[in-house]
């Protein structure tokens, strides 16, 4: 959402180079190292775009 970035920057606009910041909090919600989220959401992207 542009009009809510993470924590850390709450109050400026949102950009793309905070995802590192998005990515964590959700590796940390499932209870998972962040490298294996961007492993699953990569092969997501693979099969959704047929790659």
């Amino acid at each position: 959402a542009p009009y809510l970035p993470p924590v850390p920057f709450r109050g400026k606009p949102n950009e793309s180079s905070y995802l590192t910041y998005v990515a964590q909090k959700v590796a940390d919600l499932h209870q998972m190292p962040v490298e294996k989220l961007a492993e699953i959401t990569t092969l997501n992207s693979k099969k959704i775009f047929e790659i």
